[in-house]
């Protein structure tokens, strides 16, 4: 572990290719190179824990590597928001939510429609106070999901992001929605 604290390149074969070393001293060890400025190190580490099956690993993997590399941020979330791992999904979420660029955000909501509705639920259930707008849209896009559930949690995100607008939308939903359930949510 304290090799994978100081966080220095030369450390990474020999942590890669130890038989006695924890993924989570490997976690360890890519963290230390990110903040370090090796980030090619970092990447090489985290391909490797990607290969773990344990979902609390993958997750934090999963962050590193959006962190780490921007450029492919949306399709990472969008395959982890794709997948039937709940711990990913959630990460994913949060990840969006709470640290990855609007950019990101953006090209990943596009896609809310043809997500599985766990993810779409996922999605609707996170805090989206550090960008509402994004939640707003993600809330409008729930709102035509043909999910009853998803629809309401919809709503939910709406009264949490939305704007004063958004009343005469909610009267609408009440007055017209063919749902009952959606109706008096």
């Amino acid at each position: 572990l304290a090799l994978a604290q100081i966080g220095e390149p030369q450390a990474v074969d020999a942590m890669l290719t130890s038989q006695v070393v924890s993924p989570h001293a490997l976690l360890t060890l890519s963290a230390s190179l990110a903040a370090a400025g090796h980030v090619v190190e970092a990447q090489r580490v985290y391909a490797h824990l990607d290969q773990v099956p344990d979902d609390f690993i993958r997750a934090a993997v999963l962050r590193g590597r959006v962190l780490l590399a921007p450029s492919q941020a949306a399709d990472r979330l969008l395959f982890a928001l794709r997948g039937d791992h709940a711990r990913l999904r959630g990460q994913a979420a949060q990840l969006l939510a709470r640290e990855c660029p609007e950019n990101v955000v953006t090209a990943v909501l596009t896609e809310f429609s043809g997500l599985p509705a766990a993810s779409q639920a996922t999605l609707l259930g996170v805090r989206w106070s550090r960008i509402p707008d994004a939640g707003r849209n993600l809330a409008l896009q729930a709102l035509e999901v043909a999910s009853t559930d998803v629809r309401c949690d919809g709503l939910r995100l709406l009264a949490d992001v939305g704007h004063a607008a958004d009343v005469a939308l909610f009267a609408r939903v009440a007055a017209e929605d063919q749902d009952p359930q959606v109706r008096t949510n």
